[in-house]
């Protein structure tokens, strides 16, 4: 296993791993991304980097032909998230749904900064995806593990 850098500046998450981070609030490690927060914290820095490409590029499981697709569902009343599926790429869309060849994390923020609700959906969605149960409790080296797994996402 790779030792990751903990978060060592004063911030909620101080102590943790980004991984962690990943699966506790992708929103704010996200945010953290796209304001360049990372940029100046040395090591981390190129840690935030890899892992903003892996979160976005999360292959889907047990796919080997290629015929599933991540379906992503919005509510209704104000678009935020709603629900991610595997489905066959075949089937029918339903209305207020998107799909793309990848599991991306990230994918709440498009229609809703700091959508709390929708984040955690997509984490019990994931798990359930992953490891069949969507309240699996993931530890500090299951997240690490997940994430040093190459065969988990699309390569560059």
């Amino acid at each position: 296993m790779r030792p990751w850098t903990a978060i060592f500046w004063p911030c909620q998450y101080k102590g943790l791993t980004l991984p962690q981070v990943l699966f506790k609030n992708p929103d704010w490690f996200f945010n953290e991304v796209e304001t360049h927060r990372f940029d100046s914290k040395g090591p981390i820095a190129q840690e935030a980097y890899d892992l903003n490409w892996k979160a976005r590029h999360i292959l889907i499981p047990r796919n080997e032909r290629n015929d599933l697709v991540a379906e992503y569902t919005r509510f209704p009343s104000n678009h935020s998230f709603a629900r991610l599926e595997i489905v066959p790429g075949s089937q029918e869309l339903p209305p207020r749904s998107e799909r793309k060849d990848v599991i991306d994390l990230a994918y709440p923020r498009q229609f809703k900064n700091d959508d709390k609700s929708g984040f955690d959906l997509l984490l019990s969605d994931l798990k359930f995806i992953f490891f069949g149960n969507s309240r699996y409790r993931m530890t500090r080296e299951q997240c690490e593990a997940f994430f040093e797994n190459d065969h988990h996402f699309l390569s560059r």
